[in-house]
C-alpha cells in the first residue's frame, strides 16, 4: 500500500494523455467536493501566502523571489486527479514564491533559502455506489518525507502495512462515514504539509496565521497574514505547470529535465525543477 501511494503521488499526472484539452469537470467537481481547508501558520506577512506560478503574469520562474512583494498573492491551490478500478487519487498542491527562513543568524549561516517552492498532498478516494466514494487514505508531503494520516470512521487501511502518522481531521460530515474537507497544516517559512490535529475543531482554537478555504468565492488576496475566512480557486495542473512540462531553459519556467519513462517503455526528457537562481533550482513539480 505505500510504495503504490508514494508512485502515485509522484507521478499523478505522468500518465495524462496529453492530447486531452481543457478540464475533466467530473474530475473537477471531485477535487472541489473534497478541496481542504488549508490552516497556514504565518512568519511573513506576504511570504506564506499560497498562490499561482504565474502570480505576477509570467512563466518566469528567476523572478519570482523579488516579485513576492510587489505583486498580490491571489490564493490558489493546483490540483490534479487519476483514477483506477476501484479509487480516485486527488492531489492537492500548494505554490509558494518563496522558501524562505526568518531565523535571526540567516546572514552568518548557510541559506536554506530558495526561490518557488512547493509541497501537497494526495487524497485516496474509494469508490463505492455515491458519485463521491469514501476518503480512506490522505499523504502529505514535507520536505522529501511523506506522512500518511487514514479516515477514522471508515478505517480501511491497516497500521501495520501503511505507517500511519495519525489520522484525518475532516471539518464537514455528510453521515456516519462519509466526510470531506480535510483540514490540512502548512508550515510557515519551509511550507512542510502535514495534516492539522484536531484542535481545529476546538471552538476556542486560534490559528496563527491564515485559513483558506474552497468557499466558491473565487481567489481572494488575505487582507493580513491572520486572516480567517480566505477563499481560494482550484487550477489544474494538467492545464499548466503540466501543459509546459517542456518549457526548460533560462527564464522559463523550467531549469532542467530529466528523463521520465512513458507507458509504452518510452524515454522523454521533462522539466524536473522550477527556474530560480536562489537557491538552486531547489523546488520540483509534483512529478520531478
Amino acid at each position: 500500500m505505500p510504495r503504490l501511494i508514494n508512485r502515485l503521488v509522484l507521478v499523478s499526472l505522468f500518465f495524462v494523455d496529453p492530447l486531452v484539452a481543457g478540464e475533466n469537470l467530473e474530475y473537477r467537481s471531485l477535487a472541489e467536493y473534497y478541496a481542504p481547508v488549508v490552516y497556514q501558520e504565518t512568519r511573513s506577512a506576504t511570504l506564506d501566502f499560497i498562490t499561482r506560478f504565474d502570480f505576477d503574469g509570467d512563466w518566469n520562474g528567476t523572478n519570482n523571489w523579488d516579485n513576492a512583494y510587489l505583486f498580490e498573492l491571489p490564493a490558489y491551490v493546483y490540483y490534479a486527479m487519476i483514477e483506477s478500478s476501484g479509487h480516485y487519487f486527488i492531489t492537492y498542491a500548494f505554490f509558494h514564491p518563496r522558501d524562505y527562513t526568518a531565523r535571526p543568524m540567516e546572514g552568518f549561516v548557510p541559506k536554506t533559502e530558495h526561490e518557488n517552492d512547493m509541497e501537497g498532498c494526495t487524497l485516496v478516494i474509494e469508490k463505492d455506489e455515491t458519485a463521491w466514494g469514501r476518503p480512506i487514505l490522505l499523504e502529505t508531503l514535507a520536505h522529501d518525507h511523506f506522512y500518511k494520516y487514514d479516515n477514522p470512521h471508515y478505517p480501511q487501511v491497516e497500521e501495520g502495512s501503511a505507517s500511519l502518522d495519525g489520522s484525518i481531521v475532516f471539518l464537514k460530515q455528510e453521515d456516519a462515514t462519509r466526510h470531506r474537507q480535510p483540514a490540512i497544516y502548512i508550515e510557515p517559512e519551509g511550507h512542510g504539509v502535514k495534516a492539522a490535529t484536531e484542535q481545529v475543531l476546538d471552538s476556542s482554537f486560534q490559528h496563527p496565521g491564515v485559513i483558506y478555504r474552497f468557499a466558491g468565492r473565487g481567489a481572494e488576496v488575505p487582507p493580513s497574514n491572520t486572516a480567517t475566512d480566505v477563499s481560494y480557486d482550484l487550477i489544474s495542473i494538467e492545464e499548466t505547470l503540466w501543459a509546459k512540462r517542456s518549457e526548460v531553459g533560462k527564464n522559463s519556467l523550467y531549469c532542467c529535465s530529466d528523463l521520465y519513462s512513458l507507458p509504452d517503455g518510452q524515454m522523454t526528457p521533462l522539466g524536473s525543477s522550477f527556474n530560480g537562481p536562489i537557491g538552486s533550482c531547489a523546488a520540483k513539480p509534483p512529478w520531478g
